[in-house]
């Protein structure tokens, strides 16, 4: 697989087998660093999120705590007392193979990030054969261009100037305090939505009273009236663009990834347009009282959007790059 083939591929069990291959480095002719252990368990999180956006609130602390771990801010203890805490007050799954996913996606450090994100994947290909597409393009957004990895480099002069630019001309751009808070703030907080089952209000009336909403209520069991996606806020994202552009950043790639958007209205983030075809031309003879149309097909365009629109999750390669994450 070439950078080329690697941009446009649909299928991210072969992005992921090639990734992670010790043989990588020298077989293509590329040096690229392994991906860590914590951008696969974030990219399983993510699989998960994805497939599974109506879980319920006690699945996803499961989903929060995962991340944590994988950050390094949570341990094995707190995810089981998630899976504790589901199990006491949740109704036994409606179906198994969400119970899997979820299991195998929030594993704990007795497998290694490798094991946990084939084995999410490959579940998520066999709930959801077509969810293929979506999958690799939160691989190039966890993971990014192996063939062309970024990095930061320090100028020498002792000042807070960097530049992704390995040659040391520059141009060189001062990584503020601004843009470290900004870059925080995208990392931490998520995208929020309002709740469609109480309309916002977080409390909805039944026989007379009002009741908790069930679906916007945290484990606390009171309702907010809106529901974290666990997807990272794209209007944070398109501020710390402009952020970064103030401080003097000309780096095409960081700025066109944190500015894309989330979602094609044509072709639906699957890269292809469907467009019916005509066989055949107009009728030019006499027309009798019976005439057959010429039959429809449909056929495949690429939309100019590649496919490579999608919603930015945890461990975005660009938010990892300016706060200093592997």
């Amino acid at each position: 697989m070439n950078e080329s083939e690697w941009m446009t591929s649909t299928d991210p069990l072969a992005m992921l087998r090639l990734y992670t291959s010790d043989e990588m480095p020298w077989k293509h002719g590329v040096v690229a660093p392994l991906v860590s252990d914590r951008r696969l368990r974030l990219f399983a999180c993510a699989c998960v999120r994805h497939l599974l956006p109506n879980i319920t609130k006690y699945e996803r602390n499961i989903i929060e705590v995962a991340e944590g771990q994988a950050d390094g801010e949570k341990e094995d203890k707190d995810l089981y007392a998630a899976y504790r805490l589901e199990r006491q007050w949740n109704t036994p799954p409606s179906n198994i193979k969400h119970s899997v996913i979820m299991h195998r996606a929030t594993a704990n450090h007795t497998w290694s990030g490798e094991f946990i994100s084939q084995q999410t994947l490959e579940q998520a290909l066999y709930m959801e054969s077509g969810s293929g597409p979506v999958l690799a393009d939160t691989m190039r957004e966890i993971i990014g261009n192996p063939y062309r990895p970024v990095s930061l480099y320090v100028s020498g002069n002792g000042s807070m100037e960097v530049s992704t630019d390995p040659s040391g001309d520059g141009p060189w751009w001062t990584l503020t305090p601004t843009v470290i808070s900004l870059a925080q703030a995208a990392y931490d907080l998520r995208e929020v939505v309002k709740c469609e089952f109480c309309k916002g209000r977080g409390k909805f009336q039944t026989s007379g009273s009002y009741s908790e909403c069930p679906k916007c209520a945290g484990v606390d069991g009171v309702g907010t009236g809106f529901i974290t996606t666990g997807k990272l806020d794209p209007t944070r994202l398109a501020i710390l663009a402009d952020a970064l552009e103030e401080t003097g950043c000309m780096d095409e790639k960081l700025l066109r990834h944190l500015r894309r958007p989330t979602f094609c209205v044509w072709c639906k983030n699957t890269g292809k347009i469907s467009m019916p075809v005509r066989m055949g031309g107009p009728y030019e003879g006499p027309k009798p009282m019976y005439v057959m149309q010429p039959p429809e097909f449909t056929t495949e365009i690429p939309c100019s959007c590649g496919g490579h629109y999608g919603p930015h999750y945890r461990g975005c390669w660009v938010l990892d790059l300016l706060l200093g994450k592997s």
